[in-house]
């Protein structure tokens, strides 16, 4: 397995990662048993791959990823996840959930992950034209997150589909290169 480091951080992944969302989200909709999924969790570590990207939102893969885990050295892997601001896949970006629901939804998924920290923390298929606004309201909350020890590095998601030529991520890279 070849591996890189994540940006600035020092965190070396694996160029090939373990996403549990899509279309089967960690076999859940393939009826897979939790023993089949740590196996192929296991199988993934075992070939090398240290890296788990999982969101609140894709169902019960945070719990799954999270026992799947169980028992694996803390250090041996990179654990990514995403905070979905308005609470809902394709909702109305008009930030339902406030700074309060952030800190709920990290303290859940932590609980389900079995651990007490992530190493990224991302907002979820962040649109263009809500970037600024999700930055001012809930950055800071984020960076707290981050001073206390449970976040290690924050960024954020786009959807290709809506954002085919990358807008939010240019404003990213552009406003917020260091966060």
């Amino acid at each position: 397995m070849q591996y890189r480091t994540l940006g600035r951080s020092g965190i070396k992944v694996s160029l090939l990662g373990l996403g549990t969302g899509g279309e089967r989200r960690l076999g859940q909709t393939e009826g897979l048993s939790q023993e089949q999924q740590t196996a192929f969790v296991r199988k993934s570590l075992d070939l090398g791959i240290n890296f788990f990207d999982t969101s609140e939102g894709y169902g019960q893969s945070e719990a799954i990823l999270g026992e799947a885990l169980k028992g694996v050295p803390r250090s041996s892997y990179v654990l990514a996840t995403k905070w979905q601001h308005d609470g809902r896949q394709g909702a109305d970006p008009l930030m339902t959930r406030g700074a309060q629901g952030m800190v709920d939804s990290l303290e859940t998924s932590l609980k389900r992950l079995r651990t007490d920290h992530v190493e990224v923390l991302m907002f979820h298929g962040i649109h263009p034209g809500t970037y600024n606004t999700i930055f001012e309201r809930f950055l800071p909350t984020m960076l707290r997150l981050k001073e206390q020890g449970k976040v290690r590095l924050t960024g954020f998601s786009e959807r290709f589909p809506e954002d085919p030529a990358h807008t939010a991520a240019a404003m990213g890279v552009k406003q917020h290169p260091a966060q």
